[in-house]
This record gives structure tokens, C-alpha cells and sequence, in this order.
């Protein structure tokens, strides 16, 4: 009987010492883990723990990028930009085969910044705001649009806004269509432009300026435009930028050549290069690179021709032009005798020399016209002087008139002034 008790008293001391030992080893490692979350927390060591059985782990959510208020800027201007772009051309949709490039092109813009597009969000890293959340939320950010890169977009906009301003020369029915057939050559350029820009910022590889392929045959141009980006990578710049980057490297010679116009030189460089002349003020403006391209092409006559002889030809030309339109009979037949001797510029100042064609004196008006009747001989400047007379005679001020009638001739038997009798020789073909 003694011995049953004593039996029952050793398990159950032994039931109890199992008990308290379980819970207390329970709470060691309770214990060891308080510790070491401590320890870690003091040490700034932010290694994740597993989760606890049972429990699927979090998924990882990585918070956005954050978005400069440049970009969001850069980004509202952009698709309005272009918005606006598309929404000019429902006017002439279908109606002019010269302007089918640049719908398919704007399209292709506008479907790329759609899908490219993201709402930027504001998280912790934690929680991430849902789209019908934004809807509600009114401190939500608003979508940006982007071709990828932001020095994309932003070369993206000038040209854009040029696009805007050639479409309102299209459809104007005035004399031989001179603006028209300007603006299309313009529009058709441009959109080889906007294409090339979307192609950059769509592309993975790293955008490095020296190795873009329309600086291949320009490493001077490469040069002077890096000193105005300050050695980094961008695609454009204020005009007042350019206009000094080129004064400092090239001032010096078109004082010393050509002091008269010397002030005049670079505002008129860089009013060309940006291609547009309904603004007065275009200091503040941005000019792209390819405004830079486009201008260099257009007015080079060799691929390997230096920026600083585009710049001479330019200084001489204005230097050239004043002396025509001076008055002086004596100084504008110096600078008629003068222009035809110089090959580099036979097809400039053609429109200071139309308007001669008009003057009282004889004497000017057949040196002119014989100056234009040179060049209309040689065929691949035949078509240019056609051209350039062809826009002086779409001027609004009484000479592209007077110039009208000299490009388009006369009914027969009316009276025909002397000069007109010259000046049908350039009459176009139809």
C-alpha cells in the first residue's frame, strides 16, 4: 500500500518536472528571440525573418521611382503638345498625300506615350494605392507620358510646335502656292525628325551624342554642341545658349570679315537654325540638335563643309543684301558684279535681287535680271531660283505683288513693263 503511494508521488513529481520544464525552455527561446531582434535593430541590420509557420510570406513590393517635377512638366507638355498636333491635322486627314508621313508618325507617337504611360503613386513601400483608390483620392499624381527618356521628350516638344505652325501655310491658296510647297519640304523633315527622336527614346542601349549617326560626318558641330550642353547628354538648349556658344567661337572672325553686320549675324544664325519667324523673341525658346542638323544640311554644299564657312556665308550674304537694298545705284551694282563673281553664293540673296527687277533704274534692273538668267542655265540651280523667286512673290507687302506679276506674266496684248520681258524667262513649268 506504501509502496502503490510512494510510486504515484514519484510520476507525478516526474509529470510536473516535464511540464515546467517545456514552458520553461518555451521561454527561453522566447527570450533568445526578443534578444536578438533588439540586438539587431540597435545594429541597423534590416535582414528580413522568415515568416512564421503557417503564414505565406509578403510579397516584396518595390515603391516608384520618384518623378522630378520637371519630368511631370516635361510629360503634361508633351502629350498636349502632340494632342493638340493631331486634333490641327482632323483638317486636312486624307486630304494631302504630302502629310500622310506625318499622320502615321503623330499616330505612332500618341499610341506609344498611351501605352508607355504610368500613374505615379505615393507608398511606403508597404501599401500601394489602387487604381479605384485614385479615382477617389484627390491628392493622387497625375499620369505621366513618356517615350522613355526624358531628353527625348523634351527635344520631342519644339518640333512638335513647328509642325503646328507649318500646317497653318497649308491649304493657302495664294500665288503658285509658294507657302504650301514650303511648308510640305518643312513638315516632311520634321517628321523624319520626330520619328528619329522616338527612336532614341524607346531604345535600351545608353544614349551617348557622339555616336548618333547624323554626327558622323560632323565632328565639329559634335564638338561645339557638347561645350553647350556643358560636357553632359542632352538634346537641346535655350536659344540664347547657342546663340552664345556660337558668338564665342566665331565672333571673332565675322568682326574682323564682316564689321558692318557683325551684330546682326547671330541672331539671324540662330533664328534660321530654329525655323521659325512668327516669334519675335525667341531667346527663351529651345532649339534641338536636330534643328542644328537639319539647318547644316540644308545649307552646306558638301557633307565635309565646316560650321565656320556656313557661318562666312551667312555674314557675307547679309553684308551683301544690306548693299542691295542700301539705295545707292553705284553700291548695289558693285554688289550685283560682286555676287555673280562669288560661286558660294550664286543662289543666295536671289530674293533681295527679285525685288530689283522692280527698280527704276534700268541699268539695275538688267544686271539683276541677268544675274537670275545666269543661273537659271545651269539646271541643278534652276529649280532653287524658281523657288526663291517663287517665295519672294508670295510676300503680302506691294513688292511680292509687283514680283507676282513678274513670275506669272501678263495676258497678251496688255502693256508690258521693260523688266517683265525679262523676268518670263523664269516663268515655272506647269
Amino acid at each position: 500500500m506504501d509502496e502503490n503511494s510512494n510510486k504515484r508521488a514519484i510520476n507525478k513529481d516526474l509529470h510536473d518536472d516535464d511540464v515546467f520544464g517545456s514552458h520553461s525552455k518555451e521561454e527561453e527561446a522566447f527570450l533568445a528571440a526578443i534578444s536578438r531582434n533588439v540586438k539587431r535593430a540597435l545594429d541597423g541590420d534590416d535582414e528580413p525573418q522568415p515568416p512564421p509557420p503557417g503564414e505565406s510570406p509578403i510579397e516584396d513590393i518595390k515603391p516608384l521611382k520618384p518623378v522630378s517635377v520637371h519630368a511631370r512638366r516635361t510629360s503634361k507638355l508633351l502629350i498636349t503638345t502632340a494632342t493638340n498636333l493631331n486634333f490641327m491635322m482632323d483638317d486636312y486627314r486624307g486630304r494631302y498625300a504630302q502629310l500622310r508621313h506625318l499622320e502615321d508618325v503623330v499616330t505612332t507617337l500618341l499610341t506609344n506615350l498611351k501605352k508607355n504611360h504610368r500613374n505615379e503613386v505615393k507608398t511606403d513601400g508597404f501599401r500601394v494605392v489602387s487604381s479605384d483608390e485614385d479615382e477617389i483620392d484627390s491628392h493622387a499624381e497625375p499620369s505621366i507620358f513618356s517615350t522613355g527618356r526624358i531628353v527625348a521628350d523634351e527635344a520631342l516638344i519644339p518640333h512638335l510646335e513647328l509642325c503646328q505652325c507649318l500646317l497653318k501655310d497649308v491649304g493657302k491658296f495664294g500665288p503658285l502656292k509658294v507657302k504650301e510647297i514650303i511648308a510640305f519640304d518643312k513638315l516632311n523633315r520634321q517628321s523624319d525628325v520626330i520619328k528619329r527622336l522616338m527612336e532614341i527614346g524607346m531604345s535600351c542601349d545608353e544614349l551617348l551624342i557622339e555616336e548618333l549617326e547624323e554626327l558622323e560626318d560632323w565632328r565639329g558641330m559634335f564638338e561645339m554642341w557638347r561645350s553647350c550642353c556643358d560636357g553632359g547628354v542632352s538634346l537641346c538648349v535655350s536659344v540664347r545658349t547657342l546663340r552664345l556658344e556660337l558668338m564665342s567661337e566665331h565672333g571673332r572672325g565675322v568682326r574682323v570679315k564682316h564689321s558692318d553686320v557683325a551684330d546682326h549675324v547671330f541672331p539671324e544664325l540662330v533664328r534660321r537654325i530654329y525655323g521659325r519667324y512668327d516669334i519675335t523673341d525667341i531667346e527663351t525658346k529651345t532649339v534641338t540638335l536636330f534643328h542644328l542638323i537639319d539647318y547644316v544640311n540644308e545649307a552646306s554644299d558638301s557633307v565635309h563643309e565646316d560650321f565656320g564657312k556656313l557661318v562666312d556665308k551667312l555674314a557675307l550674304e547679309m553684308f551683301i543684301t544690306s548693299t542691295l537694298t542700301s539705295g545707292v545705284d553705284d553700291l548695289v551694282l558693285v554688289a550685283i558684279k560682286r555676287l555673280s563673281s562669288l560661286l558660294a553664293l550664286r543662289m543666295s540673296n536671289l530674293r533681295a535681287l527679285s525685288h530689283l527687277l522692280l527698280d527704276s533704274s534700268s541699268t539695275i534692273r538688267s544686271s539683276a535680271a541677268a544675274h537670275i538668267k545666269h543661273i537659271s542655265t545651269e539646271e541643278p540651280l534652276k529649280e532653287k531660283a524658281n523657288g526663291v523667286v517663287r517665295r519672294a512673290a508670295g510676300e503680302p507687302p506691294q513688292e511680292g505683288s509687283a514680283v507676282r506679276m513678274h513670275c506669272t506674266g501678263v495676258p497678251r496684248g496688255k502693256k508690258v513693263h521693260p523688266p517683265t520681258r525679262v523676268s518670263l524667262q523664269l516663268r515655272p513649268r506647269a
